[in-house]
């Protein structure tokens, strides 16, 4: 009786196991998980806890020749964004924008004598290194390559680098926008930002404020505030490679990632800058 009770348990066994290989198939399980949308574990930012881009714009506008001590501010920013890529890591994906240079016609020679093209100073603004991993030498051979001129279309970059700079698996877009001064071509970018962060929640801005007056302070710190980044004062020599690892490194204050799925595509009413009433205030 023993030997068959233990046959009928054994063929119970196997009555079950067939049943649930029947109804429940292994492509009935993968079925419910769709993973294109896992993303390789090869193929993650080792430096982020997410998927995050990082962009630099930095400000090399003419008041960034201006010294601290006996060297021009833009080549201690120079300086430590370079450290900062040598030890980033190739995974981690950086890209660069700047603003003030610009290589379309500033100024022009008509019936009047000279005029300035307003539309060419605050339209300067570009991505000079597209965000991608082993990125490190190329921003860095780049960044040797520039010379600060121009004024400081803050806004109109801002704009620019939310809308065509990163791609849209980005969970996190993080901006460390490295400036010396204020807006000055007419434009807000903190309304701008305002008007944003009620529509998306990926973005991030961490500001450097290199020895910035109150007035910029104010504008700036709004960038920050508004999308629960940092700002970091620079005023010393040796600001600057802290404050630069420090915005780099930061981390997002609250403790939830941003809600991709619930992300409105942002399309600004006014992509440029309207000159009505503008008044042109140069970088000294």
């Amino acid at each position: 009786m023993k030997n068959i009770a233990k046959y009928i348990l054994i063929f119970s066994g196997i009555i079950s196991y067939l049943f649930f290989i029947k109804a429940y198939p292994v492509d009935k399980f993968v079925e419910n998980y769709n993973y294109s949308k896992i993303q390789d574990f090869n193929d993650t930012n080792l430096s982020t806890s997410y998927n995050e881009e990082i962009l630099f714009i930095v400000d090399f506008s003419n008041s960034m020749n201006k010294k601290m001590g006996y060297t021009p501010k833009v080549y201690y920013a120079i300086d430590a964004i370079r450290e900062i890529l040598s030890k980033s890591g190739d995974r981690t994906k950086i890209g660069l924008r700047i603003f003030g240079v610009t290589d379309k016609p500033v100024i022009e020679r008509d019936g009047k004598g000279y005029s300035w093209h307003k539309e060419n100073l605050c339209s300067a603004s570009t991505l000079v290194m597209p965000i991608a991993r082993y990125n490190a030498v190329n921003i860095s051979d780049k960044l040797g390559q520039l010379n600060p001129q121009g004024v400081s279309p803050i806004g109109y970059s801002l704009r620019q680098a939310i809308q065509n700079d990163f791609s849209p698996a980005a969970s996190l877009k993080h901006i460390i926008l490295v400036t010396d001064g204020a807006e000055n071509c007419g434009d807000d970018p903190c309304l701008f930002i305002k008007r944003l962060v009620k529509l998306r929640d990926d973005i991030k801005i961490d500001v450097i404020g290199i020895t910035v007056d109150e007035n910029a302070y104010s504008q700036l710190n709004c960038l920050s505030v508004q999308t629960k980044g940092n700002y970091y004062t620079v005023n010393t020599p040796e600001d600057f490679q802290i404050k630069f690892d420090q915005a780099f490194y930061s981390e997002t204050p609250n403790s939830d990632k941003p809600k991709t799925n619930t992300i409105k595509k942002y399309i600004s009413p006014e992509s440029g800058i309207k000159y009505k009433s503008f008044i042109l205030e140069f970088d000294n």
